[in-house]
């Protein structure tokens, strides 16, 4: 199965109180974001990479790094589908 991009943003809380939130791209093979919401109810986390994205100076995207990730439900502010084109997927 290919693996698809999505724009997750999670919620953490900063020691002086208060939240922070940060988002970034992640691949999985999980076909949608509804399957990721199973996932996190049923197993409780969701597994596959983090993408480091940055611009191909054409106005495009390209992967600069990837690196295995692992998230829990507790933490998930949203989760939707990445449509931005990245070039050597």
């Amino acid at each position: 199965m290919p693996e698809r991009l999505y724009w997750v943003t999670l919620r953490t809380l900063q020691r002086e109180g208060g939240e922070r939130q940060f988002r970034f791209v992640f691949a999985s093979e999980l076909p949608s974001v509804a399957a990721i919401a199973d996932e996190l109810r049923e197993a409780g986390v969701v597994h596959g990479q983090r993408l480091r994205i940055a611009d191909d100076g054409q106005g495009g995207r390209v992967v600069r790094e990837r690196e295995a990730f692992l998230f829990g439900a507790g933490i998930v502010g949203s989760v939707q589908v990445y449509s931005h084109p990245v070039a050597g997927l």
